[in-house]
């Protein structure tokens, strides 16, 4: 499990509003569903944020997935029932923890153990041009 940390550098608050609206209304979800919230605003709200919030939330995304895919694959499974219980409370805090680090512009971690969303060509090409012209 890798855990990612990025620096916030919100250029406006909406654009941490709707990342910390994202963020929190999972907390409204259950784990197999809590990945619906970010999911939203990644493809309703990607035009209102920078670089750095699109990042944010997909990688957020990302872990919301993961803690989705666990507990499916954990329901299934005799032994894994009352580890869904782990896994959602492990979810929970990261989530409280990734809010708060939101709302006062903190350092984000957000542990991945894989990427179902990846990082779009179009910005990995953008930040090859900026790192060209540097």
């Amino acid at each position: 499990m890798a855990m990612i940390k990025i620096t916030p550098n919100f250029k406006t608050q909406e654009e941490r509003n709707i990342i910390a609206v994202a963020i929190g209304t999972t907390l409204l979800f259950a784990g197999y569903l809590s990945f619906v919230p970010p999911l939203v605003a990644y493809f309703a709200m990607t035009d209102k944020l920078s670089d750095t919030g699109k990042t944010i939330l997909r990688q957020f995304l990302n872990f919301m997935i993961n803690i989705a895919i666990l507990s499916w694959i954990l329901t299934f499974t005799v032994i894994g029932i009352p580890l869904v219980a782990v896994v959602g409370l492990v979810g929970l805090i990261f989530v409280i923890i990734d809010l708060l680090a939101v709302l006062n512009n903190s350092e984000v971690s957000i542990p991945v153990l894989f990427e179902a969303l990846k990082e779009s060509s179009d910005m990995t090409e953008n930040k090859t041009d900026e790192n060209k012209e540097a």
